[in-house]
């Protein structure tokens, strides 16, 4: 099979999430708004769905890679709705005025806009891909180069000079940690689709998507549009806004899965089929 280290590369992910986190989340659980936890829960469960994956196809358990397969059906809904709630407790601190999210509000604004919109695409061409194990195992990886930038932007605030935040005027800091973030994904990403650019090619939309993002967070984090954007969205029905979200996630699932008939959703066809 395909890339037979993700599972450690996964493992990484995830004590990367446990890391950069932990500071800022996972030790303030009791003070987090609900909003986050959404997003925090199906994010942190589609990587534990991402190690089980990479470990049951590597260890011949293709059942057990099928079932895992299905249950990114039910969760990718989930994971949708997570991000336009974050998208939305960023959009209302900022509203409030909040002096943290008034500083790094747009950067979160602008990496959310395009990472849901990405995460959905890189998903769906899984689930399309899903009976040729190279295409579709990149696109489901690529979901995971989506989720390293945030935390690992929190390890560098926290051990890298250039980027510590020791008070409120280092704030934008976190920026600069974010736009460094993403281009070493995006680096990653593109060197992964250097390694084998016909059969690795997933790695090479994740290298765009993440180079994109990378400039506009550069480029438009304080600006007027991306101010006029959080205030409307603040003022828009949240309600309406996450069953959208949702939709889309469900939306995403039925077309890429109707996209090759009932094949299998894991991404795997039998030697004999």
């Amino acid at each position: 099979m395909p890339y037979p280290r993700s599972f450690f590369a996964v493992v990484g992910l995830l004590l990367l999430i446990m890391a950069g986190f932990w500071p800022f989340y996972w030790s303030r659980l009791r003070e987090v708004p609900w909003e986050l936890h959404l997003h925090g829960a199906t994010a942190s469960l589609w990587v534990l769905l991402l190690l089980f994956q990479t470990r049951s196809i590597h260890a011949g358990k293709r059942q057990a890679h099928r079932i895992a397969g299905r249950a990114s059906l039910a969760l990718t809904p989930f994971i949708s709705a997570g991000l336009v709630a974050a998208l939305y407790g960023t959009a209302r601190f900022y509203h409030q005025g909040d002096v943290f999210y008034r500083a790094v509000g747009p950067m979160f604004a602008i990496s959310t806009a395009i990472t849901l919109p990405a995460f959905l695409y890189l998903y769906g061409q899984a689930l399309r891909h899903r009976t040729q194990p190279a295409p579709h195992a990149g696109y489901m990886l690529g979901t995971a180069l989506l989720l390293f930038q945030a935390p690992f932007a929190r390890i560098l605030v926290g051990l890298a000079p250039p980027f510590q935040i020791r008070g409120i005027e280092d704030f934008g800091n976190l920026i600069d940690a974010v736009v460094a973030a993403t281009v070493l994904a995006a680096f990653i990403a593109a060197l992964l689709w250097l390694r084998d650019r016909k059969a690795a090619r997933p790695f090479a939309e994740v290298a765009v998507i993440l180079s994109v993002q990378a400039l506009l967070v550069n480029s438009l984090s304080g600006s007027a549009i991306v101010d006029a954007g959080l205030r409307g969205f603040a003022a828009a029905p949240f309600a309406a806004s996450l069953a959208v979200a949702f939709m889309a996630g469900l939306a995403t699932t039925w077309l890429g899965w109707r996209a090759i008939g009932h094949g299998l959703p894991t991404g795997l066809v039998k030697a004999n089929s």
